[in-house]
């Protein structure tokens, strides 16, 4: 998961949150695993991040 840009995703996601434009499954898959893509938080910054 890694190599996967999750700043990015993070960003695209939140996004979609804040102008109540429906997540797709690819976007809640993405969340699930956010913590452990690439980003640059530490890893229990991310978890919280994404709860």
């Amino acid at each position: 998961m890694v190599e996967y840009d999750g700043d990015k995703r993070y960003e695209a996601i939140k996004y979609k949150i804040e102008n109540e434009i429906p997540l797709d499954n690819k976007d809640i898959m993405d969340l699930i695993f956010l913590p452990l893509m690439k980003n640059k938080w530490v890893e229990d910054e991310a978890a919280r991040k994404v709860l």
